[in-house]
């Protein structure tokens, strides 16, 4: 089940306008660029949002990969786990890709936002989606929550919503 919605830039500095944005699972989100690129990240709904204590990636996603076809990167699938984020609370949360594709980057770089305080403004991985996987994210999009539709959308000439 997905859900395109709206993210205020101000929440997300890190991403232009021109990305699509969907909630690909309760509270990870998936921003989409044009060319395919997917910037996965903790949307406001994420349950643990505020509480995390600890972000640790799997040590068996630093994988090194070099050239234009980025040859060597991991292949992903919309399920496999990024990271795991620990609470204060002792509760633990599995964040998963989002997308299938290519992973050509984690933000290792992230727990140090957690000492500042917000998941909310920084990316947990960077995935070149396969064609396949970016249809499939397009064709199951749904209309935002109620409570979404305050933000400004406009629908393009096939009916799909997007950003302004």
């Amino acid at each position: 089940l997905v859900q395109i919605m709206e993210v205020p830039m101000a929440a997300a500095p890190f991403v232009s306008s021109s990305y699509e944005v969907y909630e690909v699972a309760r509270g990870v989100v998936v921003r989409v660029a044009p060319n395919g690129m997917c910037v996965v990240s903790l949307g406001s709904r994420h349950p643990a949002l505020g509480r995390v204590r600890c972000v640790s990636f799997d040590s068996a996603l630093h994988v090194n990969f070099s050239g234009k076809k980025k040859k060597g990167a991991l292949q992903v699938e919309a399920m496999t786990p990024l990271c795991r984020l620990e609470c204060d609370d002792g509760t633990d949360h599995v964040v998963a890709a989002g997308v299938a594709g290519k992973l050509l980057e984690i933000n290792e770089d992230v727990d140090l936002a957690v000492g500042r305080g917000s998941l909310l403004d920084e990316y947990l991985a960077v995935v070149h989606a396969s064609p396949k996987a970016l249809k499939g994210l397009r064709r199951t999009k749904k209309r935002p929550r109620q409570d979404d539709e305050d933000h400004h959308c406009e629908e393009d000439q096939g009916g799909n919503r997007a950003q302004d």
